[in-house]
C-alpha cells in the first residue's frame, strides 16, 4: 500500500518514517522526527507513517494521542512553561500561571489564535530563584508578574 505523496514536506516525511522502519520503537520515533521537522503532525504524516509501519491509520492515531509530546495542531508563535514544582509554588507559580492563563487568552483573541501557548512543567532548575518562567527558549528567574511575561513576548 502507498499514500499519495502531494508535496515535498509528504516527502520528507515519509523519508522520515523510512529511516526509522527497521528500529525498535520505529513509529514513535518517526512521529517524533516529523514532530522535531515540521511541528506538529498533520493527517498526511499520519497516513505516511501508517503506509511505512503497515499500521492502520487508527492504530498510529492511538499513538498520537497517547503521547502528549506527539501534538496535532501548529505550536504557537511563543511558548510559556511556568514552573509548577514544590519550590515554585511556595513562592506563588500557581497564581501566576492562572494569572497568566486568564491573559494570554485576550491576548490570542486581539493578536492570533495561536500567538502564545502555555506548556506545563515541572521544574525548570532554578529552584532557589522561583517563580521560574521559560518564555520561548529564555529561563527568566523572580517571575512573579503575568505582565512581565507578556512584556518580553513584545520584545
Amino acid at each position: 500500500m502507498s499514500t499519495l505523496i502531494e508535496s515535498d514536506d509528504d516527502l520528507s516525511a515519509n523519508d522520515l518514517a523510512l529511516s526509522y522502519q527497521d528500529t525498535i520503537g520505529g513509529p514513535i520515533r518517526a512521529l517524533r522526527a516529523i514532530v522535531a521537522q515540521f511541528g506538529y503532525i498533520n493527517d498526511n504524516h499520519i497516513s505516511n507513517v501508517a503506509d511505512v509501519f503497515n499500521l492502520s491509520r487508527a492504530e498510529v492515531r492511538g499513538i498520537v494521542s497517547f503521547y502528549a509530546d506527539l501534538r496535532t495542531s501548529p505550536p504557537a508563535k511563543h511558548k510559556v512553561r511556568i514552573c509548577q514544582g514544590e519550590a515554585c509554588q511556595s513562592v506563588g507559580s500557581r497564581a501566576l500561571t492562572a494569572d497568566f492563563m486568564v491573559k494570554s487568552q485576550v491576548l490570542n483573541q486581539s493578536k492570533a489564535p495561536d500567538y502564545v501557548e502555555h506548556e506545563p512543567v515541572v521544574c525548570l532548575g532554578l529552584c532557589p530563584r522561583g517563580p521560574v518562567a521559560m518564555i520561548n527558549d529564555e529561563l527568566v528567574a523572580h517571575c512573579s508578574d503575568a505582565n512581565s511575561i507578556l512584556e518580553r513576548l513584545e520584545q
